[in-house]
């Protein structure tokens, strides 16, 4: 598998944060999790607390 070029890889247009996801004309699914939904609850919390202060830092 050869790595990607950096012209392959482009900002997803439907995430607001830059560097966040990313978009590409060739990706594929090799797999599928089952992710319980305490997990997503629990990421989505913390990915939310660390934005706050993020933007609380901003000058």
């Amino acid at each position: 598998m050869r790595p990607f070029l950096k012209e392959e890889i482009e900002a997803d247009p439907d995430c607001t944060e830059p560097g966040v996801s990313i978009a590409c004309q060739k990706a594929k699914i090799v797999a599928i999790h089952k992710i319980p939904g305490k997990v997503i609850k629990k990421n989505q919390k913390r990915m939310r607390a660390a934005l706050r202060l993020r933007k609380l830092a901003e000058p």
